[in-house]
Protein backbone atom coordinates (compact mmCIF):
# COMPACT_ATOMS: atom_id res chain seq x y z
CA UNK A 1 0.00 0.00 0.00
CA UNK A 2 1.23 3.49 -0.82
CA UNK A 3 2.11 5.87 1.97
CA UNK A 4 -0.50 8.22 0.54
CA UNK A 5 -3.82 6.35 0.40
CA UNK A 6 -6.04 6.67 -2.63
CA UNK A 7 -9.13 7.39 -0.50
CA UNK A 8 -9.52 9.04 2.89
CA UNK A 9 -12.80 8.11 4.56
CA UNK A 10 -13.77 10.95 6.88
CA UNK A 11 -16.08 10.48 9.84
CA UNK A 12 -17.16 13.49 11.90
CA UNK A 13 -19.04 12.41 15.00
CA UNK A 14 -20.82 13.83 18.00
CA UNK A 15 -22.51 11.31 20.31
CA UNK A 16 -22.90 8.53 17.75
CA UNK A 17 -21.13 5.78 19.68
CA UNK A 18 -23.86 3.21 19.04
CA UNK A 19 -23.39 3.42 15.25
CA UNK A 20 -19.60 3.37 14.93
CA UNK A 21 -18.93 -0.37 14.97
CA UNK A 22 -21.34 -1.05 12.12
CA UNK A 23 -19.97 1.86 10.06
CA UNK A 24 -16.39 0.59 10.40
CA UNK A 25 -17.42 -3.04 9.87
CA UNK A 26 -19.00 -2.18 6.52
CA UNK A 27 -15.88 -0.29 5.44
CA UNK A 28 -13.75 -3.28 6.43
CA UNK A 29 -15.73 -5.58 4.11
CA UNK A 30 -14.44 -3.73 1.08
CA UNK A 31 -12.08 -5.59 -1.26
CA UNK A 32 -10.47 -2.22 -2.00
CA UNK A 33 -7.84 -1.63 0.69
CA UNK A 34 -6.00 1.52 -0.35
CA UNK A 35 -7.73 3.79 2.12
CA UNK A 36 -7.40 5.43 5.50
CA UNK A 37 -10.14 6.24 8.00
CA UNK A 38 -9.87 9.58 9.76
CA UNK A 39 -12.29 9.94 12.64
CA UNK A 40 -12.85 13.28 14.38
CA UNK A 41 -14.78 13.35 17.64
CA UNK A 42 -16.38 16.71 18.38
CA UNK A 43 -16.28 16.47 22.20
CA UNK A 44 -18.91 13.74 22.49
CA UNK A 45 -20.49 13.26 25.90
CA UNK A 46 -21.06 9.54 25.26
CA UNK A 47 -18.38 6.83 24.96
CA UNK A 48 -17.61 7.48 21.26
CA UNK A 49 -13.87 7.92 21.86
CA UNK A 50 -13.69 4.74 23.91
CA UNK A 51 -15.48 2.85 21.12
CA UNK A 52 -13.25 4.17 18.35
CA UNK A 53 -10.12 3.31 20.35
CA UNK A 54 -11.48 -0.18 20.83
CA UNK A 55 -12.08 -0.41 17.07
CA UNK A 56 -8.51 0.74 16.37
CA UNK A 57 -7.09 -1.92 18.72
CA UNK A 58 -9.20 -4.64 17.10
CA UNK A 59 -8.30 -3.61 13.55
CA UNK A 60 -4.53 -3.14 13.56
CA UNK A 61 -4.39 -3.79 9.82
CA UNK A 62 -6.57 -0.76 9.04
CA UNK A 63 -5.24 2.78 8.89
CA UNK A 64 -7.51 4.49 11.41
CA UNK A 65 -6.60 7.85 12.82
CA UNK A 66 -8.36 9.48 15.78
CA UNK A 67 -8.63 13.26 16.07
CA UNK A 68 -10.25 14.81 19.14
CA UNK A 69 -11.45 18.39 19.13
CA UNK A 70 -10.51 20.26 22.31
CA UNK A 71 -13.88 21.97 22.28
CA UNK A 72 -17.12 21.43 20.40
CA UNK A 73 -16.53 23.00 16.96
CA UNK A 74 -19.71 22.02 15.16
CA UNK A 75 -20.13 20.10 11.93
CA UNK A 76 -18.78 22.78 9.54
CA UNK A 77 -15.44 23.36 11.25
CA UNK A 78 -15.04 19.67 12.05
CA UNK A 79 -15.51 18.57 8.43
CA UNK A 80 -13.22 21.34 7.18
CA UNK A 81 -10.59 20.15 9.65
CA UNK A 82 -10.96 16.53 8.55
CA UNK A 83 -10.52 17.38 4.86
CA UNK A 84 -7.42 19.44 5.55
CA UNK A 85 -5.84 16.83 7.81
CA UNK A 86 -6.47 13.72 5.72
CA UNK A 87 -3.93 12.59 3.12
CA UNK A 88 -5.79 10.68 0.39
CA UNK A 89 -5.94 11.67 -3.27
CA UNK A 90 -9.72 11.57 -2.83
CA UNK A 91 -11.82 11.96 0.28
CA UNK A 92 -15.22 10.52 1.09
CA UNK A 93 -17.45 11.80 3.87
CA UNK A 94 -19.23 9.05 5.78
CA UNK A 95 -21.56 10.19 8.55
CA UNK A 96 -21.10 8.28 11.78
CA UNK A 97 -24.63 6.84 11.69
CA UNK A 98 -24.47 5.74 8.03
CA UNK A 99 -22.65 2.96 6.22
CA UNK A 100 -21.37 2.13 2.77
CA UNK A 101 -22.30 -0.77 0.51
CA UNK A 102 -19.88 -3.70 0.42
CA UNK A 103 -18.43 -2.77 -3.00
CA UNK A 104 -18.74 1.00 -2.62
CA UNK A 105 -15.02 1.78 -2.45
CA UNK A 106 -14.15 -0.68 -5.22
CA UNK A 107 -16.60 0.81 -7.67
CA UNK A 108 -15.92 4.44 -6.85
CA UNK A 109 -12.17 3.94 -6.97
CA UNK A 110 -12.41 2.16 -10.34
CA UNK A 111 -14.29 5.11 -11.84
CA UNK A 112 -11.86 7.59 -10.25
CA UNK A 113 -8.84 5.78 -11.70
CA UNK A 114 -10.44 5.48 -15.12
CA UNK A 115 -11.65 9.09 -15.41
CA UNK A 116 -9.49 11.09 -12.97
CA UNK A 117 -12.65 13.16 -12.39
CA UNK A 118 -12.68 15.76 -9.64
CA UNK A 119 -15.83 14.26 -8.19
CA UNK A 120 -17.37 10.81 -8.50
CA UNK A 121 -21.06 10.53 -7.61
CA UNK A 122 -23.07 7.39 -6.84
CA UNK A 123 -26.71 6.92 -5.91
CA UNK A 124 -27.87 6.62 -2.31
CA UNK A 125 -30.37 4.54 -0.37
CA UNK A 126 -32.27 6.26 2.42
CA UNK A 127 -32.93 3.73 5.19
CA UNK A 128 -34.82 3.85 8.47
CA UNK A 129 -33.46 2.91 11.90
CA UNK A 130 -34.25 -0.76 11.23
CA UNK A 131 -32.27 -0.81 7.99
CA UNK A 132 -35.31 -0.86 5.73
CA UNK A 133 -34.93 1.02 2.46
CA UNK A 134 -37.18 4.09 2.40
CA UNK A 135 -36.21 5.39 -1.01
CA UNK A 136 -33.42 5.44 -3.57
CA UNK A 137 -31.97 8.82 -4.42
CA UNK A 138 -31.38 8.12 -8.08
CA UNK A 139 -29.24 10.23 -10.39
CA UNK A 140 -31.54 12.13 -12.79
CA UNK A 141 -31.43 11.71 -16.56
CA UNK A 142 -30.02 15.22 -16.94
CA UNK A 143 -27.21 15.84 -14.47
CA UNK A 144 -25.71 18.97 -12.92
CA UNK A 145 -22.77 19.29 -10.56
CA UNK A 146 -24.58 22.20 -8.92
CA UNK A 147 -27.75 20.31 -8.14
CA UNK A 148 -26.53 16.96 -6.78
CA UNK A 149 -26.05 18.21 -3.25
CA UNK A 150 -25.50 15.00 -1.33
CA UNK A 151 -22.10 14.44 0.26
CA UNK A 152 -23.00 10.80 0.63
CA UNK A 153 -21.61 8.17 -1.70
CA UNK A 154 -19.20 10.60 -3.38
CA UNK A 155 -15.47 10.90 -3.85
CA UNK A 156 -13.94 14.38 -3.94
CA UNK A 157 -10.45 15.13 -5.20
CA UNK A 158 -8.77 16.59 -2.13
CA UNK A 159 -6.45 18.89 -4.07
CA UNK A 160 -9.44 20.85 -5.41
CA UNK A 161 -10.57 21.56 -1.85
CA UNK A 162 -7.14 22.27 -0.33
CA UNK A 163 -5.56 24.20 -3.21
CA UNK A 164 -8.51 26.58 -3.32
CA UNK A 165 -8.56 26.95 0.48
CA UNK A 166 -12.23 26.06 0.78
CA UNK A 167 -13.78 26.59 4.20
CA UNK A 168 -17.23 25.19 5.00
CA UNK A 169 -19.16 28.09 6.51
CA UNK A 170 -22.90 27.70 5.93
CA UNK A 171 -25.62 25.12 6.32
CA UNK A 172 -26.76 22.72 5.01
CA UNK A 173 -23.16 21.50 5.11
CA UNK A 174 -23.62 19.22 2.09
CA UNK A 175 -24.91 22.11 -0.02
CA UNK A 176 -21.99 24.20 1.24
CA UNK A 177 -19.40 21.61 0.22
CA UNK A 178 -20.91 20.79 -3.17
CA UNK A 179 -21.40 24.47 -4.06
CA UNK A 180 -17.92 25.65 -3.09
CA UNK A 181 -16.33 22.55 -4.61
CA UNK A 182 -18.26 22.86 -7.89
CA UNK A 183 -16.97 26.34 -8.65
CA UNK A 184 -13.47 24.86 -9.01
CA UNK A 185 -14.38 21.36 -10.18
CA UNK A 186 -13.74 20.65 -13.86
CA UNK A 187 -15.28 17.19 -14.16
CA UNK A 188 -17.82 14.88 -12.52
CA UNK A 189 -18.27 11.15 -13.16
CA UNK A 190 -21.71 9.68 -12.51
CA UNK A 191 -22.18 6.10 -11.31
CA UNK A 192 -25.82 5.01 -11.46
CA UNK A 193 -25.59 2.48 -8.66
CA UNK A 194 -26.66 2.93 -5.01
CA UNK A 195 -23.49 2.52 -2.93
CA UNK A 196 -24.30 4.35 0.29
CA UNK A 197 -26.91 3.86 3.04
CA UNK A 198 -28.10 7.10 4.60
CA UNK A 199 -29.82 6.43 7.91
CA UNK A 200 -32.87 8.59 8.58
CA UNK A 201 -33.83 8.64 12.23
CA UNK A 202 -35.39 10.88 14.84
CA UNK A 203 -32.18 12.69 15.77
CA UNK A 204 -30.73 12.90 12.26
CA UNK A 205 -29.11 16.32 12.46
CA UNK A 206 -29.30 17.26 8.81
CA UNK A 207 -33.06 16.77 8.64
CA UNK A 208 -34.07 18.31 11.94
CA UNK A 209 -32.16 21.58 11.95
CA UNK A 210 -35.28 23.73 11.93
CA UNK A 211 -36.95 21.59 14.59
CA UNK A 212 -34.15 22.21 17.09
CA UNK A 213 -33.41 25.85 16.25
CA UNK A 214 -35.14 29.05 17.22
CA UNK A 215 -37.34 30.25 14.36
CA UNK A 216 -35.33 33.45 13.94
CA UNK A 217 -32.20 31.33 13.52
CA UNK A 218 -33.89 29.30 10.77
CA UNK A 219 -34.72 32.50 8.92
CA UNK A 220 -31.25 33.99 9.32
CA UNK A 221 -29.56 30.76 8.28
CA UNK A 222 -31.64 30.67 5.10
CA UNK A 223 -30.74 34.29 4.35
CA UNK A 224 -27.04 33.54 4.90
CA UNK A 225 -27.22 30.44 2.72
CA UNK A 226 -28.60 32.46 -0.20
CA UNK A 227 -25.93 35.12 0.27
CA UNK A 228 -23.12 32.55 0.33
CA UNK A 229 -24.42 30.78 -2.77
CA UNK A 230 -24.87 34.12 -4.52
CA UNK A 231 -21.22 34.98 -3.84
CA UNK A 232 -20.33 31.92 -5.91
CA UNK A 233 -22.80 32.58 -8.74
CA UNK A 234 -21.36 36.05 -9.34
CA UNK A 235 -18.24 34.38 -10.77
CA UNK A 236 -20.07 32.06 -13.17
CA UNK A 237 -21.29 32.03 -16.76
CA UNK A 238 -24.99 32.45 -17.56
CA UNK A 239 -25.71 28.71 -17.89
CA UNK A 240 -24.20 27.92 -14.50
CA UNK A 241 -25.95 30.92 -12.94
CA UNK A 242 -29.35 29.54 -14.00
CA UNK A 243 -28.51 26.22 -12.36
CA UNK A 244 -27.29 27.85 -9.17
CA UNK A 245 -30.46 29.94 -9.04
CA UNK A 246 -32.42 26.71 -9.44
CA UNK A 247 -30.49 25.37 -6.45
CA UNK A 248 -31.62 28.38 -4.42
CA UNK A 249 -35.22 27.78 -5.50
CA UNK A 250 -34.93 24.12 -4.54
CA UNK A 251 -33.60 25.02 -1.10
CA UNK A 252 -36.41 27.56 -0.65
CA UNK A 253 -39.22 25.11 -1.37
CA UNK A 254 -37.61 22.20 0.48
CA UNK A 255 -37.14 24.50 3.47
CA UNK A 256 -40.90 25.09 3.45
CA UNK A 257 -41.98 21.51 2.91
CA UNK A 258 -39.33 19.63 4.90
CA UNK A 259 -37.45 21.74 7.42
CA UNK A 260 -40.77 23.11 8.72
CA UNK A 261 -42.68 19.83 8.58
CA UNK A 262 -43.11 19.51 12.37
CA UNK A 263 -44.44 23.03 12.83
CA UNK A 264 -48.10 23.87 13.40
CA UNK A 265 -49.97 25.25 10.42
CA UNK A 266 -49.96 28.78 11.83
CA UNK A 267 -46.19 28.50 12.34
CA UNK A 268 -45.73 27.13 8.82
CA UNK A 269 -47.74 30.02 7.37
CA UNK A 270 -45.77 32.63 9.32
CA UNK A 271 -42.43 31.07 8.42
CA UNK A 272 -43.44 30.75 4.77
CA UNK A 273 -44.19 34.47 4.59
CA UNK A 274 -40.81 35.31 6.08
CA UNK A 275 -38.95 32.92 3.79
CA UNK A 276 -40.83 34.23 0.76
CA UNK A 277 -39.87 37.80 1.61
CA UNK A 278 -36.22 36.76 1.79
CA UNK A 279 -36.46 34.89 -1.51
CA UNK A 280 -38.16 37.80 -3.29
CA UNK A 281 -35.65 40.26 -1.90
CA UNK A 282 -32.81 38.02 -3.03
CA UNK A 283 -34.18 37.28 -6.50
CA UNK A 284 -37.46 38.90 -7.43
CA UNK A 285 -37.54 36.98 -10.72
CA UNK A 286 -37.11 33.48 -9.31
CA UNK A 287 -40.45 32.32 -10.71
CA UNK A 288 -39.14 33.16 -14.18
CA UNK A 289 -36.12 30.89 -13.87
CA UNK A 290 -35.19 29.19 -17.15
CA UNK A 291 -35.79 25.70 -15.75
CA UNK A 292 -39.22 26.53 -14.35
CA UNK A 293 -40.18 27.67 -17.84
CA UNK A 294 -38.47 24.63 -19.40
CA UNK A 295 -39.16 21.78 -16.94
CA UNK A 296 -38.12 19.09 -19.40
CA UNK A 297 -34.53 20.33 -19.09
CA UNK A 298 -34.51 20.52 -15.30
CA UNK A 299 -31.47 18.56 -13.96
CA UNK A 300 -33.18 17.29 -10.81
CA UNK A 301 -34.67 14.12 -9.42
CA UNK A 302 -38.39 13.79 -10.12
CA UNK A 303 -39.41 14.49 -6.53
CA UNK A 304 -37.56 17.81 -6.23
CA UNK A 305 -38.67 18.74 -9.75
CA UNK A 306 -42.34 18.18 -8.94
CA UNK A 307 -42.08 20.06 -5.63
CA UNK A 308 -40.59 23.06 -7.45
CA UNK A 309 -43.06 23.07 -10.35
CA UNK A 310 -46.12 22.57 -8.13
CA UNK A 311 -44.97 25.21 -5.63
CA UNK A 312 -44.12 27.71 -8.36
CA UNK A 313 -47.58 27.18 -9.86
CA UNK A 314 -49.22 27.82 -6.47
CA UNK A 315 -47.16 30.94 -5.90
CA UNK A 316 -47.90 32.37 -9.34
CA UNK A 317 -51.63 32.17 -8.59
CA UNK A 318 -51.28 33.19 -4.92
CA UNK A 319 -52.46 29.78 -3.70
CA UNK A 320 -49.40 28.73 -1.73
CA UNK A 321 -50.95 29.07 1.73
CA UNK A 322 -53.89 26.91 0.66
CA UNK A 323 -51.44 24.35 -0.70
CA UNK A 324 -49.47 24.58 2.51
CA UNK A 325 -52.58 23.76 4.53
CA UNK A 326 -53.27 20.74 2.33
CA UNK A 327 -49.68 19.58 2.79
CA UNK A 328 -49.95 20.11 6.54
CA UNK A 329 -52.99 17.83 6.75
CA UNK A 330 -51.77 15.13 4.37
CA UNK A 331 -48.30 14.97 5.97
CA UNK A 332 -49.91 13.79 9.19
CA UNK A 333 -50.54 10.41 7.58
CA UNK A 334 -48.11 10.28 4.60
CA UNK A 335 -44.35 10.58 4.92
CA UNK A 336 -42.71 13.03 2.53
CA UNK A 337 -38.96 13.15 2.05
CA UNK A 338 -36.33 14.82 -0.08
Amino acid sequence: MNNIPFISILIASYNYAEHLKKAIAMIRKSDFKDFEIVYCDDCSSDNSVEIIREIINENKDLQIRLIQNKSNMGILKTKTKLINECSGKYFMICDADDYIAEHCLDKLAAVAKKTDADRIVSEVYDIDENGRIVQKQDIPRITSKWLWNLNHGCLYKRSVFVDNEIILDFIPDDVCLTTYFSQYSKSVAWLRKPLYYWCIHNDSAGRNIAKTQHKDKVIEDFRETLEKIDSVSQKLNSSDIQQVQLLEIKLYYLQIFHALKDYSFSEKKLMYRKLKNIMKSHNGEYLNNYYIKNPGKMPLRKYAKYIILFSAFLEKFHLMEIGLFGYHMVSKVIRFDQ
